[in-house]
């Protein structure tokens, strides 16, 4: 049973992130680093992947989110993602190789960017700041 995205809730105090990447073996690793820091991972292989699965009620706490995927690409999911309701101040981790990705969707809600290739500390370092953004 899916639910309106509007008001999707979490089933638990586990903070949930959706990893978004249309490279499998990526979307394992930055899977493996939130789920280290205390995340469940949801997974989504493009843009259009990750928005059905909001749309059809799936809560998450975080985004990360990398720009160049097929079907729909990263700065149009993310415009997409703030015109759900629910979603307007989601944090939101931006993870390419290209840093003026960064500039670009920089422009709406708490938004974090680490470039590749990368390593765990400095996702941990962003995801946090990310989230103490979206309490305030």
């Amino acid at each position: 049973m899916s639910q309106n995205p509007s008001t999707a809730q979490p089933h638990s105090s586990e903070k949930v992130a959706l990893v978004v990447d249309d490279i499998p073996s990526v979307r394992y690793y930055h899977s493996y680093i939130l789920k280290k820091a205390g995340f469940r991972c949801e997974a989504a292989s493009n843009g259009a992947d990750a928005l059905q699965k909001l749309l059809n009620g799936t809560h998450i706490d975080l985004a990360v989110i990398d720009i160049m995927m097929p079907s729909m690409n990263g700065l149009e999911l993310i415009k997409q993602i703030r015109k759900i309701p629910a979603y307007i101040k989601l944090p939101i981790l931006v993870i390419s190789s290209e840093p003026a990705a960064a500039e670009v969707a920089g422009n709406t809600g708490p938004i974090g960017f680490v470039k590749k290739p990368l390593s765990p500390d400095p996702v941990i370092k962003e995801v946090n700041r990310l989230l103490q953004l979206a309490k305030s």
